[in-house]
């Protein structure tokens, strides 16, 4: 991967920092330290529009909230607990445990939506772009 380019992080290792980075443009499986990568998707702050991710119900009870996959809720409040994120969707508000939201990007255009990437059910990274 070039600087500027978007990759999948498929795992990090812990103890190296160490992550597996899969190429947006080429399906190529890199290795990169972790200190290489940027998010892509900062952590949302009040008034953010915000939507589920892609792995939403492997962050405890997520799929009980009033957020439906591709649909826009706004973060209310992060109070930086277990559950920081109190969304408010369909006159309803909930919790939200970190990883199971995400940040807006303008237009709608979140990463998850331009991969197919088949990954293990337990992974819980996101995205990134090469510093």
């Amino acid at each position: 991967l070039l600087p500027g380019d978007v990759g999948k992080i498929l795992s990090i290792d812990k103890d190296t920092s160490i992550c597996l980075v899969k190429s947006i443009k080429t399906d190529k499986i890199l290795r990169y330290h972790e200190y290489l990568l940027e998010p892509i998707n900062p952590r949302p702050r009040p008034g953010d529009s915000v939507m589920l991710t892609e792995h939403y119900k492997q962050f405890g009870d997520a799929a009980e909230g009033p957020l439906v996959r591709k649909e826009i809720g706004i973060l209310m409040k992060d109070d930086e607990s277990d559950k920081p994120f109190l969304v408010s969707a369909c006159d309803k508000s909930f919790w939200y445990k970190e990883g199971a939201i995400q940040k807006v990007i303008e237009n709608n255009q979140n990463w998850f939506e331009e991969v197919s990437v088949e990954e293990e059910e337990d992974d819980k990274s996101g995205g990134c772009v090469i510093q």
